[in-house]
């Protein structure tokens, strides 16, 4: 908690809500309830997974079904470690407003002094 940043206001917010369970597996389902935003950094990125059962997620079906999942007008942003045009292409397919933002950072931890670069996907209709 206290390695992420922002972690106590948001956490703080009467709103937030962490649940354990697998994203992916939730998303595919029904939805219970709509979101404003939902934010996945799970993957390293949509070709490098950490598991391979989480590579319907990254097709047209599964972000369709994780789509479900959000209110009008409301965000889905996915993190990163590298660019991807194959699945911004994907996300298109699905959502009519597609933004793709380069995220430069230095890994402190690392003691590295060369910038990293990921990128923030987001998608809404």
């Amino acid at each position: 908690k206290d390695s992420v940043p922002l972690a106590s206001s948001l956490t703080a917010d009467p709103r937030f809500r962490a649940v354990e369970g697998d994203i992916f597996e939730r998303l595919a389902q029904a939805p219970r309830k709509t979101y404003d935003a939902i934010l996945i950094d799970v993957d390293h990125n949509p070709e490098e997974l950490l598991d391979q059962k989480n590579a319907a997620f990254y097709t047209p079906e599964g972000l369709s079904a994780a789509r479900a999942h959000l209110n009008t007008g409301g965000v889905l942003a996915i993190w990163s470690s590298a660019e991807n045009d194959a699945f911004a292409r994907t996300l298109g397919k699905v959502f009519s407003d597609i933004k793709i933002e380069a995220v430069h950072w230095r890994n402190e931890l690392l003691e590295d002094e060369e910038e990293q670069r990921d990128d923030l996907f987001m998608a809404r209709d």
